[in-house]
């Protein structure tokens, strides 16, 4: 160790002074270098505590002392024996970690960080790792031995997806045609994904696409849809759709002449076309309505078939013709007044030649007489026997079977009969008229032609007091059936009464009077006379009808017959009372029928369904027909002579189905039918000769 010069001279001097002799004794050898001697004759020297590493001499050893070590301070050391002093530790800078802590032995030992290492303070323990910025972030400043990385986090709109991005980038932008299909973040890059068909964007990054605009039914697509636009639509004009999405409008139907337009085209529904109801006209495309033919007036005839796209043409009259009522295919000659009338007014393009019967005493034998001729008077109680001779006050001749009461012809069931019928009551119910004969179309259908000769045909239907002298006459029963053939039809060979239907009338008086009883609500029969004498019979089965017409005088008419008068002969009528023939109008002062739910049966004004449905006979004189006959619609269904059959006889002059199956025909409807089944060409159902039914009855005819 090299020593300082100081010290060496301190421990020179030291040792000449304690090695010299001492006084007395002579002289003493002095200690040598490093030793001491701290008494006086001290034997030996004794060497200089070493100070070890660690310490460092405080106090330098001299002859006659010790050396003097003092640890090392904290922070320092010595590393060799006898230091003077004791070294500071080295400071390990920032940017540098202690290896080797010091110790009084060891200088601390450092160690410079590793690369992505910091230490920012003198000493550090160790070298901490730079900070990893992560996704999300970037570096704003990169870290170095004695400072670490710093992070920030990236801006809106900009991200980063790895750890120590030097910098974020920013999203990516959606253009229109896509969307977002992921979100952004700071540590997410936006995603696109092009938009499906039917979609859009119009403008960049949005959510979602669009789906298309859909062209609802009333408009098309004017302008299809893109990625980035959407479909549009234009609202039909002239023209419909009823689809979502349609190419184009379909035009509206045209309605052709002959129909109008139904329904108004819209934007969502084509024009519907309805046809020209019966009776009117179109003749342009589309028209608002159709028009009513125009009138044939009475005067006039239809020289042409009109039709929905013809109008109605009309021609004059002829002399010696007429139409009364408008639109007749026909002019009608004049009606010639027969024998019995005369001429009360000639006819003129529009209204027929009237006749008026023979006033009481007078006559006429020509037809068209401009007046009667003075008669005498068939006397009371007596029969007309000649069809020259005059009625009693009524024209040419009674009938064989009528007697002359109070100078008025009369048949057997009206001799001793009160006069309660007809509008006032206070007429016979024995009134006949007589039906001039002519052709005309049964049903009102051409196909069925007939032709009927002139016959008589009662005013009205067969009453309870009539038909009650008819029993107390004791007719109607196989003890007193009619007479073989009686009730023939003139015209009309084998239309008598045949033996054999004897079997299908009652035993006798007792079983006929309690077989019309068959209805207990409605049977209009009573075994005394009562209020009901001057309504219809009901309950009466075909062969009970056709015994009283033979007894009465009359017979009953042939189907054809019946349908006849209720047509109007050619005018082929709906009704018995329309006029013009075509009406339809009917209510509940036409005739007695089954008006609606409400009213039901009303032919006594009262609603419900009763016996006084069945009104007294000719008390609705406005249902009355062309020849005067009253209730022919309604009140109770009408026996006729013939036997029902599906499709009628053809060819028909004066003809009748005479064949026996057992089932004869209804005419006229009943106070419980409803308005359609009173129509003059309304056929009923085959129904059972035999039976007796709670809203039949009958009505006469007679031979002329």
């Amino acid at each position: 160790m090299m020593l300082s010069r100081k010290v060496f001279a301190v421990i020179l001097f030291h040792g000449i002074v304690a090695c010299g002799s001492s006084a007395g004794t002579g002289t003493v050898d002095p200690c040598a270098d490093g030793q001491f001697s701290a008494a006086t004759d001290a034997a030996n020297c004794t060497p200089w505590t070493i100070c070890a590493a660690g310490q460092y001499v405080a106090t330098p050893g001299s002859a006659n002392a010790d050396r003097v070590c003092t640890a090392c301070e904290a922070g320092k050391f010595s590393v060799e024996t006898n230091a003077a002093e004791c070294a500071g530790w080295t400071d390990c800078t920032a940017g540098k970690y202690v290896v080797t802590a010091g110790s009084a032995t060891a200088d601390r030992a450092c160690a410079a960080c590793g690369d992505g290492k910091f230490s920012a303070t003198t000493n550090a323990a160790d070298c901490g790792e730079w900070t990893d910025c992560a996704a999300g972030q970037h570096v704003t400043t990169p870290g170095s031995a004695t400072a670490d990385r710093v992070c920030t986090s990236c801006e809106a709109g900009k991200f980063s997806v790895e750890t120590n991005a030097a910098d974020c980038a920013p999203w990516a932008a959606c253009e229109a045609g896509t969307h977002v299909d992921k979100s952004p973040s700071a540590t997410q890059e936006r995603t696109c994904t092009a938009c499906a068909t039917g979609s859009f964007t119009a403008e960049a990054n949005e959510a979602d696409c669009t789906t298309w605009t859909a062209c609802e039914a009333g408009s098309y697509v004017s302008a299809e849809g893109s990625a980035t636009g959407n479909r549009s639509c234009t609202i039909c004009v002239d023209g419909f759709s009823t689809v979502s999405n349609a190419a184009d409008c379909t035009g509206w139907t045209d309605c052709t002449a002959g129909q109008y337009v139904a329904t108004t085209g819209s934007a969502i529904a084509d024009r519907t076309c309805a046809a020209c109801e019966a009776g009117t006209v179109s003749t342009t495309t589309n028209a608002t309505d159709c028009a009513a033919w125009a009138n044939c007036e009475a005067g006039t005839r239809m020289i042409n078939t009109p039709s929905a796209t013809e109008e109605r043409e009309c021609s004059a009259c002829t002399d010696g013709t007429y139409t009364s009522g408008p639109n007749l295919k026909n002019c009608t000659a004049w009606t010639d007044c027969e024998a019995g009338s005369h001429v009360v007014a000639d006819g003129t393009a529009s209204t027929d030649r009237t006749c008026a019967a023979c006033a009481d005493g007078s006559f006429s034998t020509a037809t068209n007489q401009a007046d009667c001729t003075d008669c005498g008077l068939c006397g009371s109680g007596e029969t007309c026997t000649s069809t020259l001779g005059c009625r009693c006050g009524e024209g040419p001749g009674c009938d064989p079977v009528q007697t002359c009461i109070s100078a008025q012809c009369e048949n057997a069931s009206c001799v001793a009969l009160a006069h309660t019928c007809g509008p006032a009551q206070d007429g016979s119910c024995c009134d006949s008229t007589e039906v001039p004969g002519g052709t005309f179309d049964r049903s009102n259908n051409p196909n069925f032609p007939a032709l009927v000769s002139t016959y008589g045909l009662d005013t009205y239907e067969v009453t309870v007091g009539r038909f009650r002298t008819f029993v107390e006459a004791g007719g109607g029963t196989q003890a007193n059936p009619p007479a073989p053939n009686s009730g023939a039809n003139a015209n009309i060979a084998g239309s008598g009464w045949d033996v054999a239907w004897d079997i299908y009338l009652p035993l006798n008086t007792a079983v006929l009077t309690a077989a019309v009883k068959c209805y207990p609500d409605f049977q209009t029969w009573t075994d005394v006379a009562g209020s009901n004498e001057n309504r219809p019979i009901n309950c009466i089965s075909w062969y009970e009808a056709f015994a009283f017409c033979a007894w009465d005088g009359g017979r009953l008419p042939t189907e054809a017959e019946w349908n006849y008068a209720a047509a109007g002969g050619n005018e082929q009528r709906a009704y018995p009372w329309s006029v013009p023939a075509t009406s339809t109008t009917i209510d509940e002062t036409n005739a007695s029928y089954y008006v609606d739910g409400t009213k039901m049966c009303f032919g006594d004004g009262v609603n419900g369904c009763w016996i006084t449905d069945n009104i007294p006979v000719g008390t609705k004189p406005l249902g009355n027909g062309k020849y005067g006959q009253a209730d022919m619609a309604g009140n109770v269904w009408e026996w006729a002579l013939d036997t029902f059959a599906d499709v009628y006889t053809t060819p028909c002059n004066d003809c009748a189905n005479l064949s026996f199956t057992g089932f004869r025909v209804l005419r006229g409807g009943s106070m419980g039918q409803v308005a359609a089944n009173l129509l003059s060409e309304y056929r009923y159902l085959p129904v059972s000769a035999e039976n007796h039914y709670g809203d039949v009855g009958l009505r006469c005819a007679r031979n002329r």
